[in-house]
């Protein structure tokens, strides 16, 4: 590592773009305001990438007409750049200035920010169906000879995508997950290196709380902008709410506002040194102290270096069964994470605004308590033990958080008796096996497949729309009609010849607006169970990264995050959200129809839901605690590399047994020399067996003897191994490390 270990020039540890490096500027250079920075970029890239799409999911597939699958592509695409590029960014963007390219990928992620959300400037304004539906309206225009009463045409809501669309959504994920690859690799990595290791679980803490804080923030901002007209205004004679299922939202504003912020962070970030002023002397100063793991001298940061670095890592057992249990959990994570939206939506009956909002409430206390509480107990933990307590913790918290799971069996809302669907026609004989929209009662109203405009008959059952409940008259209220608007009116049907009267005089039955009540009920326990395993799952964060950041060589650890990456992208992120989509997909009992074939789903089974969730979390959390006990068992303490001899007590027991080597070859071991008091009788000669190599350039540990004598003058080290034997002395200090 010529290049790494030349003392830079002082004028390269200063804050600034290229020559323009001005006095003013160097009061950002700082370990707390590079933090600020950099959490800024976090926040936004997690509230938007994740909060904003989650959010806006649902109108995104009512506009575009996608199913829960469909979407769940375009939310994996995220991560197909990341892992093309992760191990490119993380081996060489780890030996350079990690600061510049994290620059580069925020000003990355803000271009893919504004072009996801260019499809609302292509696709045109929105219309909603009824307002362009030709020849038939909403009710049955009852024809006994069996002749259609009008001639129906296949006609979309303006705007209606073709996959050009869809190409422009995945290529704006693609940008926004290479943008993102240097953050979760060389954000960690710079830090660490920049401040001191006993306070570096809490920068890591405040950070992780940013990354995890910005997805809450966005569900609540997102679904405060589906409150919002997704055209801003609504057209003539148009007057919805956001509890019409017609209404669209302006899921797209969020993109475009993130995108400019995130834009001028790039500058910021583009500014910052290699490395801050006093920060190599000041880790230089820990691994002599024995605080952290040394480097690895074999690997120089070339091209040639890759293959050694990769097999050292993927030999290393604990950074192994963490990262496995890591995927485990972000599998769940960014699977289940976009359709909890949904999910409210159709267990619990709320519109997507509300949706939204109440995710991110959920979403808020749970990461930022549990990231908290995480870094909270590794910060007082000892340094040289923070490897095996970090995995401790995280097999514990993930073993308790596996249970909290069962929150999704919690019961909301009934799932919704629509007729021909999941309950039968009141005059038909069919079963439900037979499932079909269309009945005798309804046959000759040559009803519409598309227009989905459900009502509820006095039977409480739902029908698809007043011409599938055989409805023929529509009863109007002329005062209400000319004080609002057509499509703001509450409509009440008669004469539905699919609904069975409650009256013996009247023949048929009656139906209004909307879907029958379906009896929603424990929403705030479900919200509370969510925190709870949210806040035991992120927990986990801040000691997730202590075991990767101790458990390989200081030089090693950017390309060790960059590898835990690319199995996170590899195994959880990219197939999670397909996973759970396809999932949620199977659980759908009515598929709106379109002119280009099926588009979003429009009702789900809700038991079923809930059944497939919980059997599926169940299954990865169990699997990852177990991946974690099996990273707590196989982690090794650095102190239990070879120890520092107390000259105080010179026959302790450290002194008298072999002792183990660290988990990473390091060559040499390190004594530490307290300073010695006046009446301190100095032992004539001691003897320690430890890990010593020939070679300050072997890594590979070699059998060897210690002996170090101590007069009132100086500390005398002899070293013997096989062939060889050296000695040194040197004058006492307060604190002395060889």
């Amino acid at each position: 590592m010529e290049a790494e270990d030349e003392k830079p020039n002082e004028r390269d540890l200063l804050c600034g773009w290229r020559s323009f490096r001005p006095k003013v500027l160097q009061k950002l250079n700082t370990p707390k305001w590079f933090l600020v920075f950099l959490t800024i970029y976090s926040f936004m890239q997690g509230m938007i990438a994740t909060g904003l799409t989650a959010a806006g999911l649902t109108s995104l597939e009512k506009r575009f007409k996608l199913s829960s699958k469909q979407s769940g592509m375009i939310i994996a695409a995220n991560d197909v750049s990341a892992l093309l590029l992760i191990i490119f960014i993380s081996y060489f963007g780890g030996h350079r200035n990690k600061a510049r390219w994290l620059g580069i990928g925020a000003l990355v992620t803000s271009l893919g920010c504004l072009l996801f959300a260019l499809p609302h400037l292509l696709v045109g304004k929105y219309t909603p169906l009824e307002i362009q539906r030709t020849g038939l309206g909403d009710t049955c225009l009852f024809n006994t000879t069996g002749t259609p009463s009008g001639v129906e045409k296949c006609t979309e809501a303006k705007g209606y995508t073709a996959w050009k669309y869809m190409l422009v959504f995945v290529g704006a994920k693609l940008l926004l997950g290479a943008g993102t690859t240097p953050l979760f690799t060389l954000g960690p990595a710079y830090i660490d290196e920049n401040v001191s290791p006993k306070v570096a679980p809490m920068y890591l803490g405040v950070w992780f709380t940013a990354t995890f804080f910005g997805p809450g923030i966005g569900y609540v901002a997102g679904g405060s902008l589906l409150n919002v007209w997704v055209d801003l205004i609504q057209p003539p004679g148009v007057d919805l709410t956001p509890d019409d299922p017609r209404w669209i939202g302006a899921w797209w504003l969020g993109y475009f506002f993130g995108g400019l912020l995130l834009l001028c962070t790039s500058i910021a970030l583009l500014g910052y040194p290699k490395e801050m002023p006093g920060a190599r002397e000041r880790r230089m100063n820990a691994i002599r102290e024995g605080l952290l793991p040394a480097r690895d001298e074999h690997i120089q940061g070339r091209l040639k270096d890759i293959l050694p670095a990769t097999k050292a890592i993927l030999t290393n057992r604990t950074f192994m069964f963490n990262t496995c249990a890591f995927c485990c959990t972000t599998l769940i994570a960014t699977g289940l994470g976009p359709f909890v939206s949904k999910f409210i939506q159709s267990q619990f009956g709320k519109s997507s605004s509300t949706a939204g909002i109440l995710s991110g409430i959920v979403i808020i206390p749970g990461t930022a308590g549990g990231i908290f509480l995480g870094s909270y107990l590794i910060k007082r933990v000892d340094v040289r033990k923070s490897c095996k307590i970090a995995a401790k913790y995280c097999f514990i918290f993930q073993f308790i958080g596996t249970w909290a799971v069962l929150t999704f069996l919690i019961p909301g809302c009934k799932t919704t008796l629509l007729a021909g669907i999941s309950h039968p026609y009141p005059f038909n004989n069919r079963t439900l096996s037979e499932i079909d929209i269309s009945a005798p009662c309804n046959s000759l109203c040559h009803c519409s497949g598309r227009d989905y405009d459900p009502v509820c008959g006095v039977d409480k059952v739902s029908y698809f729309s007043p011409c599938h409940a055989g409805c023929t008259v529509q009863v109007k209220d002329k005062e209400k009609m000319k004080k609002t608007n057509l499509l703001s009116i509450e409509k009440n049907y008669v004469n539905c010849r699919c609904i069975p009267s409650p009256e013996t005089s009247v023949p048929y039955g009656s139906a209004k607006q909307g879907t029958c009540d379906r009896d929603c009920k424990n929403l705030i326990p479900f919200l509370f169970g969510a925190v709870v395993l949210l806040i035991f799952n992120f927990m986990n964060a801040t000691p997730n990264k202590t075991v990767v950041l101790r458990c390989v060589p200081d030089n090693q650890r950017t390309y060790a995050l960059g590898l835990q990456w690319l199995f996170l992208c590899m195994f959880g992120s990219m197939p999670g959200p397909v996973v759970f989509g396809a999932f949620i997909d199977k659980t759908c009992i009515l598929w709106e129809e379109t002119c280009s074939g099926r588009g979003s789903c429009l009702e789900y089974n809700n038991e079923l839901l809930s059944y497939l969730l919980v059997a599926a979390g169940l299954f990865f959390q169990i699997l990852s605690a177990a991946l974690y006990f099996g990273s707590w068992f196989f982690c090794k303490s650095i102190d239990s590399t070879p120890a520092v001899p107390d000259v105080d007590h010179p026959s302790t027991p450290q002194l008298q047994h072999r002792l183990s080597p660290p988990q990473t070859p390091v060559p040499g071991f390190v004594f530490r020399q307290e300073k010695q008091t006046a009446d301190q009788q100095a032992d004539p000669e001691q003897e320690a067996l430890a890990q010593a190599g020939p070679d300050s350039r072997s890594s590979s540990p070699v059998p060897g003897i210690a002996r170090y004598s101590i007069d009132d003058d100086s500390v005398c080290l002899s070293f013997k191994t096989a062939g060889d034997e050296s000695e040194r002395r040197f004058l006492p200090q307060s604190e002395s490390s060889i």
